[in-house]
């Protein structure tokens, strides 16, 4: 096939970063690293925690943590909360004194008081929160539950990665024996091709199909492993911190695509923002939006697909996770304007969705 020339892209999984900016914003500590997220809360609980310990997860949550989670051997029951919504529904959360719950910070953009307030009612339960989404928000960083974990790879271009401490000083395990990190060099070695792969003026479509035979297949081999250690690539990437320029940019580029869309798109449009407001010292995952239905989601993402914006989906959950949570899943869309992007990339996607998906007003 001959090469072509193509528009810049965006999102989809990471490519090698190269030398990292600096300055470098640093994590909670003290803190140990792990290779996944799902690793670090089974090796909490695990080593921490007492035999047969419960965990209370919400019912919008990645289905394939989940699983993992219940095939290791994890009782699990699930309370009702999305992002939809400000904060659980407290009545479906029923932990007793000496269980686990998780609580997730959807996209970075609620705030720590409610959990906190629910906490306090509660001193017996132990809490874990998710803050995979903002790692370095304000409440991530001034946060008082037991325990906290983030999968640092969602926001770090780094094939592997999870950070986990305790807030209250709590008793940490000890890190996993660095072992075997097939899955990690896969996702590695997928990682700097696509860095050559982008860097190229014009490119091959079967060059993007080597990269991506390499992410899948270690993203795989990654999701089956338990007590995963982290790579000794990605503790190097990781340990020292985060850029703040590209959280700087992160935030700006959310900004920006929520300003533009809200002023753009027409006012019978059928598609809208998840959210557009959120607390300070935040920074949201990426911008999401809430689409009537899932045919029209589907059309949307295709559509932004063919203009090389690779959008993700948080989560495809089935009917377990509650009828709103699961019909919620079905119209959310996930816009990947991290650091990657700029400015320009973010007028370039408002315009795809205001010339293309615009009908009735639909309010989340």
């Amino acid at each position: 096939m001959a090469a072509s020339c193509v528009l810049k892209e965006l999102g989809s999984e990471f490519a090698w970063p190269g030398p990292v900016e600096q300055p470098l914003l640093a994590w909670p500590r003290p803190h140990v690293l792990l290779g996944l997220g799902r690793s670090a809360v089974l090796t909490l609980l695990r080593h921490v925690a007492p035999a047969g310990a419960t965990l209370h997860v919400p019912s919008f949550f990645c289905p394939s943590v989940i699983d993992f989670w219940r095939r290791s051997g994890i009782s699990l029951f699930t309370y009702s909360d999305h992002p939809g919504q400000a904060q659980p529904d407290w009545s479906t959360l029923n932990a007793r004194e000496g269980e686990w719950v998780l609580a997730m910070n959807y996209f970075g953009v609620r705030d720590a008081n409610r959990w906190n307030a629910w906490k306090g009612s509660h001193p017996g339960v132990q809490v874990i929160e998710d803050h995979t989404h903002d790692p370095l928000s304000r409440w991530a960083m001034h946060s008082t539950a037991d325990y906290a974990f983030a999968s640092l790879r969602k926001t770090f271009p780094a094939p592997d990665g999870a950070l986990l401490w305790s807030p209250l000083g709590k008793p940490l395990p000890c890190e996993p024996v660095c072992g075997p990190c097939h899955g990690s060099a896969l996702k590695l070695a997928g990682m700097i091709l696509k860095r050559e792969f982008l860097a190229g003026s014009c490119r091959r479509e079967p060059d993007r199909t080597v990269f991506r035979d390499f992410e899948t297949s270690g993203e795989s081999l990654l999701q089956s492993k338990g007590m995963l250690p982290v790579s000794p690539w990605s503790r190097v990437l990781l340990e020292s911190g985060y850029p703040l320029s590209w959280r700087t940019r992160r935030l700006s580029n959310v900004q920006e695509f929520c300003r533009r869309f809200e002023q753009d798109l027409p006012a019978n449009s059928r598609v809208s923002l998840l959210f557009s407001q959120w607390p300070e010292g935040h920074c949201p995952l990426n911008p999401v939006l809430v689409f009537c239905d899932e045919q029209q989601r589907e059309r949307a993402r295709a559509g932004l697909i063919g203009e090389r914006v690779f959008t993700p989906v948080h989560w495809q959950l089935g009917a377990g996770a509650g009828p709103v949570g699961y019909g919620l899943s079905k119209r959310l869309l996930t816009i990947p304007l991290d650091h990657r992007a700029g400015p320009a990339d973010v007028l370039r996607v408002v315009d795809v969705i205001c010339r293309k998906f615009s009908g009735t007003k639909h309010a989340a």
